[in-house]
C-alpha cells in the first residue's frame, strides 16, 4: 500500500536531484567556458606583446 507515496517521493526526489546536477553542470560549463576565453585573451595579449618587442627592437 505504500508503495506508491514512496514511489512519488523518489521521483521528487530524484527530479530534485537531476535539477541540482544541472545548475551545477551549467555553472562549471560556463566558468570553464569563460576561463577558456581569457586563457585565449591571454595568448592574444603576450603574442601581440613578442610582436611589438620585436618591433621596437
Amino acid at each position: 500500500m505504500w508503495i506508491g507515496p514512496v514511489a512519488a517521493q523518489l521521483d521528487y526526489f530524484f527530479r530534485n536531484c537531476r535539477l541540482v546536477l544541472y545548475k551545477y553542470y551549467k555553472k562549471v560549463y560556463f566558468t570553464s567556458k569563460i576561463v577558456k576565453i581569457s586563457k585565449r585573451i591571454a595568448k592574444a595579449i603576450k603574442h601581440s606583446l613578442t610582436e611589438i618587442n620585436m618591433f621596437i627592437y
